[in-house]
């Protein structure tokens, strides 16, 4: 299980608490050393698919940082920092905090969006953990640990198509990186309409203000900007959506080869 207390500059080593093409994920609490004080953050590194470009994210997710402000459904993390392998100063403090034999690369240093609430991980973990893991979560989340988990939104996909089949349980059970289907969504009786508008927003800025495709775009719940304790009687749908991972956004043009492109990215 990837359940674990509450991180900060002081751990060491820090978590993983994500790995994808680009790289790995790591969370810390406030990294006051550069003023962070208000905000968690993230450090991604640029360690995975040679193919895949940190610096091109950070530049065009600053860009979307700012135009999302605009928006009244959806947000996007602010990026603070980008660090080359050559920066010494930043390494200095980077590298303690980070497992032993992780070298310099280049980093990005983000607004960390926070988990969904200890509440709603119980929730997932009752309603759809039926592995034998399932009375561990409980126990630990009771006990006050938490997971790093972000619920993403899949509003076009159902887990069947056919009501009369029954669903596959899975063999395992993670609550990092958590896929929510319509059908589930609906179970809980989250604000699916809501969610939709929230999309529909944020891919209009990012294509037509922002002029770039939104390829593999993800959409994740999590807590809002800012909250610091959540209600008691929804404890899914008192969170924010967030629009997250541009690396793969690229400019398009206003004419039928862009259209195609937004429409093979959607």
């Amino acid at each position: 299980m990837e359940l674990f207390p509450a991180l900060s500059a002081t751990n060491n080593p820090l978590q993983r608490i994500g790995f994808g093409d680009c790289g790995s994920v790591w969370g810390m609490a406030k990294w006051e050393r550069y003023g962070y004080h208000d905000v968690d953050v993230v450090i991604k590194r640029e360690d995975a698919s040679p193919g895949r470009d940190i610096k091109y994210e950070a530049m065009i997710q600053r860009g979307i940082y700012g135009a999302a402000r605009s928006l009244q459904l959806t947000s996007v993390p602010q990026v603070f920092h980008l660090i080359d392998q050559e920066d010494d100063k930043r390494w200095h403090d980077l590298l303690p905090v980070l497992p032993a034999g992780l070298g310099k690369c280049r980093t990005m240093i983000a607004e960390r969006i926070t988990s969904v609430s200890r509440q709603a991980q119980l929730l997932l973990v009752e309603k759809y953990n039926r592995t034998p893991t399932r009375d561990r979560y409980i126990q630990a989340l009771s006990n006050g640990r938490y997971a790093h988990c972000l619920v993403h939104l899949y509003l076009g996909l159902r887990r069947t198509c056919d009501p009369d089949q029954p669903l596959q349980q899975p063999h395992r059970f993670s609550l990092r990186d958590f896929p929510l289907h319509a059908d589930q969504m609906e179970e809980l009786q989250l604000p699916c309409q809501e969610y939709a508008k929230a999309m529909g927003e944020a891919l209009a800025m990012l294509h037509w203000q922002m002029k770039l495709c939104g390829t593999r775009v993800k959409f994740v719940l999590g807590a809002r900007r800012g909250a610091v304790t959540m209600g008691m009687g929804a404890p899914l749908a008192e969170h924010s959506v967030w629009m997250l991972d541009f690396d793969l956004a690229r400019p398009i043009q206003a004419n039928v080869s862009g259209l195609v492109l937004i429409a093979r990215a959607f």
